[in-house]
C-alpha cells in the first residue's frame, strides 16, 4: 500500500495482481484524506492506469447510517467533499453511499466506457445498472429511463423523500432501498409501478392494490405472520414456495375477474385452506373455499391444507377434475352425488387419510394414470382399505389403486378391463373377477394370492400376477414371481377347477402358463408342461393334484411317472388336507403298493376318515384276490 497526493487530497494506491491481467500493471485507489471540496480520483500511477476505485470497508458506512453516532472519522466519512470527479480509466467501482455525506454533484469523464452519471447517480453502462447514489441529500429523485437494474444498497443512506421510477419498471434488488428515507416513509404495501416490492413483515392480511401485475421475486421472503393474501393476480411458483417456506398463508382471494389462475401452481400450495375468486370470474367460481368451473359442473380443486375430515360434493357436479384432491392430508370421508359421472386423472391420489369414499352409480370409467405424470385416481391412498365399484364401471384404469391400503374390493358386473398395476396394493390378497372381464393388465394383481375367475376371461392374468416392478425394465430377469391359486369357474355349470401359478416355477417356463390361460378354454397340455419346471416339492405335489381330475387310465400323461415316484407322499397329503374326492380318484390309479396302502389305512383310521378307510380296505382286498400274498 502506497500513498499519493493528488489535487489537494490524499489517496491510497495498491497494485492489482489478478492473473488475467497478464503482466500489465494496473492499480486500485481508495480515499485517505480530503482537504479540497472537489475530489478528483487519480488516473495513473507510475505510468500505469488506475482502473479500480474501492473503499476497504465498503459498506462500513452502513453502521453509521443505522446508529447515527456522529463518530464519522472511524467510519471513513469525508464531509468536505462537494464535487466528485471520476476519470475515464476507472472500470470498476466498489464504494458505499455514505462516503461523502455532503456531496452535491458527480462528474464522470465522457471517455469512460463503463460508467455514466446524471449528476447524482452512478450507472454501469454494461447492464444499464444503477450502482450507487453518492449524492445522498435532496427532496426527490427521478431514475432515468435507461436504467434496467438497480443493485443492492444502491440507495442506502439516501435522504430522498420521493423517488420516481421509469414507466418500464427496472429489475430491482430486494435490498436496493434498504436504509433509505424513502423506504422508511412508505406505509403498508410498497408498490413500484405495477410491481409489489415490499410489505411489513408483521402484516397478517395483505391486500394488494388492483393495479399490481407482478410481485418482486423476494417480496414474500420472511413473511412469517401472513395468513391471508388478497390479490388481483395469482402468485408465481417462486412466490408460493416462499409463502410456504417462511409462513403459513392459508387464505387466497383473487379480486380480478379476468385473472389467469394456474391450477398446477395451486396444487403446490400445500398450506392453503381456502381460495376465493371474484364474482363473475371468466372461468371459475368458488363455494365454501373450494374451486369449481364457472358453470359449477366440475370440481376443479380442493385446497390441500383444508382441515375438514368429511366432504360432500354438491349435487349438480358432474366431474371431479384432474388431481382435484391430490395430496389432501386431512380428508377421511368423501361422498359423491349421483350427478358425478366422471373422475379425472389422479383425482384422489395421495390422500393419505382417506378411509371411505362413496362412488356414484353413474361412473363408467376410472381413467389411466397420466403418461408424464403417473398418478392413479386412488394411488397412494394408504388408509383406504375397502371400496365398492359401481356396476356400470367398465374400465378400471392403470395405477388406479397403486400402493394404496386396499385389502378388499367389490368389482361390478359391468367391468370389462383392468389396467396395468391398477390393483397393485400389498394388502389385497384375494379377489373375485366378474364374468365380463376380458383383459387384465400386467401387474394389476401383483400381490394377489387367490383369485376367482371365469374360464375364457381375464386374458393376461398370468402377467397380472407376475411381472416386473413399474420402474424396472420389462425382461425375464426382472420378473417379480409369486404364487397364485386361481379358482376357475364355468359359465354353464357349477364346476370349479384350479389353475395354479406356482411360485417356484422357473421363469423361463412362464410362457407355458400364458399360452394355457389365454384361450377360450384352458390348454391343459400346455399347462402340464410346467410340472418338471417346478422346483419346490410341496408345490409340485399341489400342481400334480389337479392332474388327478383329468388323468384317464391308459393315457400317456405327464404326471404318470411322477405319481408313481411320490405316490405315498401324495396319498398322505390328500388325507391330511381332507380332499376325499381326489383321494378316491388317486386310489383308482393303482399307484400304491400294499405296504403303502397299509400305512394310509392307519392314517385314515386315526383321522376318522371312514369313507377313505373303507375304500383302502376294498383296494387291499382286491389286490389279495388277484393273487397277492398279503393278508389283512
Amino acid at each position: 500500500m502506497e500513498y499519493i497526493q493528488y489535487k489537494g487530497n490524499k489517496f491510497a494506491v495498491e497494485k492489482l495482481n489478478d492473473w488475467y491481467r497478464r503482466g500489465h500493471d494496473e492499480y486500485c485507489v481508495s480515499v485517505n484524506e480530503i482537504s479540497a471540496e472537489q475530489v478528483c480520483l487519480p488516473e495513473t500511477y507510475k505510468n500505469a492506469p488506475i482502473t479500480e476505485w474501492k473503499e476497504k470497508d465498503a459498506g462500513g458506512g452502513r453502521e453509521w447510517y443505522r446508529s447515527d453516532t456522529g463518530d464519522r472519522e472511524k467510519k471513513r466519512i469525508f464531509d468536505k467533499a462537494r464535487i466528485l470527479y471520476i476519470p475515464a480509466s476507472i472500470r470498476s467501482i466498489k464504494i458505499y453511499n455514505g462516503l461523502f455525506p455532503e456531496l452535491e454533484r458527480v462528474e464522470i469523464n465522457s471517455g469512460n466506457g463503463d460508467y455514466v452519471t446524471d449528476g447524482r447517480l452512478i450507472i454501469n453502462c454494461k447492464d444499464n445498472e444503477l450502482a450507487y447514489c453518492p449524492v445522498c441529500k435532496g427532496k426527490d429523485m427521478e431514475i432515468p429511463e435507461s436504467v434496467r437494474k438497480i443493485q443492492a444498497d444502491a440507495f442506502f443512506g439516501t435522504q430522498y423523500e420521493e423517488i420516481r421510477f421509469p414507466k418500464k419498471e427496472p429489475e430491482i434488488s430486494a435490498d436496493a432501498f434498504r436504509g433509505s428515507k424513502w423506504l422508511d416513509m412508505q406505509k403498508g404495501a410498497v408498490v413500484i409501478g405495477t410491481m409489489l416490492y415490499r410489505f411489513p413483515r408483521d402484516m397478517q392480511e395483505l391486500v394488494v392494490p388492483r393495479h399490481v401485475r407482478k410481485f418482486h421475486p423476494e417480496v414474500f421472503k420472511g413473511c412469517h405472520a401472513l395468513k391471508k393474501l388478497v390479490t388481483p393476480i395469482l402468485p408465481l411458483g417462486r412466490d408460493i414456495e416462499n409463502l410456504q417456506r417462511w409462513g403459513r398463508c392459508s387464505s387466497l382471494t383473487i379480486t380480478s375477474g379476468t385473472a389467469y389462475i394456474n391450477i398446477a401452481l395451486l396444487r403446490k400450495w400445500h398450506s392453503l385452506e381456502e381460495v376465493v375468486v371474484a364474482d363473475g370470474h371468466k372461468k371459475y367460481r368458488t363455494l365454501d373455499g373450494v374451486l369449481y368451473s364457472r358453470d359449477g359442473r366440475t370440481l376443479v380443486w380442493y385446497p390441500a391444507g383444508r382441515t375438514g375430515e368429511m366432504f360432500t360434493v354438491p349435487e349438480g357436479v358432474k366431474k371431479i377434475g384432474e388431481f382435484a384432491f391430490e395430496n389432501q392430508g386431512y380428508m377421511r370421508k368423501i361422498l359423491l352425488p349421483e350427478s358425478v359421472v366422471t373422475l379425472g386423472t389422479g383425482a384422489f391420489s395421495g390422500c393419505g387419510r382417506l378411509e371411505d369414499i362413496g362412488l356414484s352409480s353413474g361412473i363408467r370409467e376410472i381413467p389411466d394414470a397420466g403418461t408424464y405424470r403417473g398418478a392413479g385416481v386412488f394411488a397412494e391412498c394408504r388408509k383406504l382399505r375397502r371400496i365398492v365399484l359401481p356396476d356400470k364401471l367398465s374400465y378400471l384404469g392403470s395405477f388406479a389403486f397403486y400402493n394404496s391400503g386396499l385389502c378388499s374390493i367389490v368389482l361390478g358386473e359391468g367391468l370389462e378391463q383392468i389396467g396395468e398395476y391398477a390393483l397393485m396394493a400389498a394388502g389385497l390378497k384375494e379377489i373375485v373377477l366378474p364374468p365380463g372381464v376380458k383383459r387384465v393388465g400386467k401387474g394389476a394383481l401383483f400381490y394377489v394370492e387367490k383369485a376367482e375367475v371365469y374360464e375364457g376371461t381375464a386374458k393376461g392374468i398370468v402377467a397380472a400376477v407376475n411381472t416386473n416392478w413399474p420402474d424396472m425394465k420389462n425382461n425375464t430377469m426382472n420378473l417379480k414371481w409369486s404364487g397364485c391359486r386361481i379358482v376357475v369357474r364355468h359359465r354353464r355349470s357349477e364346476k370349479r377347477e384350479y389353475f395354479l401359478i406356482p411360485e417356484s416355477l422357473k421363469k423361463n417356463a412362464a410362457y407355458h402358463l400364458e399360452i394355457a390361460w389365454n384361450g377360450e378354454h384352458i390348454d391343459y397340455e400346455e399347462y402340464d408342461q410346467c410340472l418338471e419346471e417346478i422346483t419346490d416339492s410341496e408345490e409340485k405335489l399341489e400342481f400334480a393334484e389337479q392332474g388327478l381330475l383329468r388323468f384317464r387310465d391308459g393315457e400317456d400323461n405327464t404326471y404318470l411317472d411322477y405319481m408313481r415316484r411320490v405316490s405315498l407322499k401324495m396319498g398322505f397329503r390328500l388325507l391330511e388336507e381332507g380332499k376325499e374326492k381326489e383321494f378316491l380318484l388317486f386310489l383308482k390309479k393303482d399307484f400304491l403298493s400294499e405296504n403303502a396302502l397299509l400305512k394310509l389305512l392307519k392314517c385314515s383310521n386315526e383321522r376318522g376318515e371312514t369313507v377313505c378307510s373303507a375304500y383302502i380296505t376294498e383296494t387291499l382286498s382286491r389286490k389279495k384276490r388277484k393273487g397277492s400274498s398279503f393278508r389283512i
